[in-house]
């Protein structure tokens, strides 16, 4: 490519006149700066073309790992009364000193019928984030697995995915001890993990019934498809204190 000296348009090598300025392209005038390597420009855009196209696919791969929902199978317990009668005892004992040092034992299906009864959901409305399932999952090594289903706009689902470890460092305090947080198979860290966190943890503040089952807590134990909650006064040992009376 020639560039003009007069406009500084590009033509092609063998032009006689500027295309622009239709001025006539003086060979003896035009230095060797006016010369453009068109192949350069054209490597130059290939590149920026080809990063373009890296970044929307990252961009796109990111979302739908989002987008993958979590584990969120299981089954209504038929004991649904019964599990009610619980969450209203661990929420406020009247007389505490009846239920001292018991134990209320869970499978996943019934501390995920409680967490739901316990946070209202599902919700219905049109907010952004509109929380309308949660299931709950006793693993090995003392943990657990509390997945959140939300919808976006009130139609697109998307699950976060919440490994946490609680203890009870004080009784009728919890510590939730957080591992890990996804949002689909894309894990969360630093001030990303905080932001997932933040809906689950909303829940949980504003839920009075699980404020007062969090300070009635004297011990929490977790093994693989089972969970415990102790009333105050736990006993030390395993084997103690052995169901509250219903």
């Amino acid at each position: 490519m020639i560039q003009c000296p007069d406009c500084g348009s590009d033509n092609q090598v063998n032009a006689i006149f500027c295309r622009q300025c239709q001025k006539k392209l003086n060979l003896d005038e035009i230095s060797p700066e006016d010369f453009d390597d068109g192949d350069e420009k054209g490597k130059g855009a290939a590149i920026v073309r080809l990063i373009t196209v890296i970044i929307v696919v990252v961009v796109l791969t990111a979302l739908g790992l989002m987008l993958i929902p979590g584990s969120l199978k299981g089954e209504e317990p038929e004991n649904t009364a019964k599990l009610e009668g619980r969450l209203s005892k661990m929420q406020n004992p009247v007389p505490l000193a009846k239920f001292k040092g018991q134990r209320y034992k869970f499978t996943n299906d019934e501390a995920s019928y409680m967490l739901m009864k316990a946070l209202g959901l599902p919700r219905e409305g049109d907010a952004k984030m509109l929380p309308t399932k949660v299931r709950v999952s006793f693993l090995a090594e003392g943990k657990v697995k509390i997945v959140l289903q939300q919808k976006a706009f009130g139609k697109v689902p998307f699950c976060t995915t919440v490994v946490a470890v609680p203890t009870v460092p004080n009784e009728g305090t919890v510590d939730l001890g957080i591992k890990s947080v996804s949002v689909g198979f894309l894990p969360m860290v630093g001030p990303l993990q905080e932001k997932a966190l933040k809906p689950l943890a909303d829940l949980f503040e504003e839920s009075a019934q699980l404020t007062g089952a969090r300070s009635n807590a004297g011990k929490v134990e977790i093994v693989d498809n089972e969970g415990s909650f102790y009333f105050f006064g736990a006993p030390a040992s395993e084997g103690e204190g052995e169901g509250a009376k219903e």
